[in-house]
């Protein structure tokens, strides 16, 4: 009886044991997915933080952003007479280039839509001066293009030309999808963000903020009143202002 004991004793022990291991492995298995994951849109720094604690990032949380889109100029018509390999390659050098401005900001890069980027800044982590940062970036990322562009011309490719529009409010932000996590951001704050970009074709402006954006970045940057317009699903107009570069004394 006595030896039965112990061998149901150690049974038990050998099953927690089991679980016990099960479980880190899983843990440091979510971790390096995480990490995978992250790592291509976000700082090391940060992509850290959200792996130390990915609950709290991932399930969804209402917070206050600022989104930047940004889209290439007459890109959809070029395409379609570009030869499928240059088109990768160019775009490929482009957006590695731009996403690095993006990250050495502390931004989040969320999706690449053809020759479109959103990205945006306050989240996973708490940016208060994610208003300087977006705009500090962009202003970055247009003085980087005539770089890009002398490797993107050695390819026989035309030159591009990058427009952005930008709007900061509130948003959910967390992990969409139950079988492929992806961290991004919805709600009504996201889609006037997307509509500021389109407006640069109408004004001849290569970048438009939304009123919140230009009062949150203070007077490091330098705007101009365009106008105010409505906007689908807003019965109130909204400001625009043309984000033209940073304060001297920036």
């Amino acid at each position: 009886m006595e030896q039965l004991l112990w061998v149901l004793i150690l049974m038990a022990a050998c099953g927690i044991t089991a679980a016990v291991t099960a479980h880190l492995t899983e843990g440091k298995s979510r971790r390096r997915s995480i990490e995978e994951a992250f790592g291509r849109f976000l700082h090391p720094d940060i992509v850290l933080r959200v792996a130390d604690n990915p609950d709290r990032f991932l399930s969804g949380e209402l917070r206050e952003i600022t989104i930047l889109f940004t889209d290439l100029e007459g890109f959809t018509t070029i395409s379609e007479k570009a030869d499928p390999a240059t088109l990768f390659s160019v775009l490929s050098l482009y957006m590695d280039s731009m996403t690095e401005v993006i990250m050495q900001s502390g931004g989040t890069v969320d999706k690449y839509i053809g020759d479109a980027l959103m990205a945006f800044w306050g989240a996973p982590c708490d940016q208060p001066d994610q208003a300087e940062r977006a705009c500090g970036s962009i202003l970055d990322m247009i003085a980087r293009m005539p770089e890009v562009n002398k490797l993107v011309e050695a390819r026989g490719f035309p030159p591009l030309k990058m427009r952005a529009g930008i709007y900061t409010g509130q948003a959910m932000v967390g992990g969409a999808g139950t079988r492929h996590t992806c961290y991004t951001a919805i709600g009504d704050t996201v889609n006037l963000a997307a509509r500021m970009e389109p407006l640069n074709k109408k004004y001849d402006t290569l970048i438009i903020v939304g009123e919140p954006t230009m009062k949150a970045a203070g007077n490091r940057f330098r705007f101009r009143h365009l106008d105010s317009v409505e906007v689908k699903g807003r019965k109130e107009a909204v400001d625009i202002y043309e984000l033209t570069g940073r304060a001297e004394s920036a």
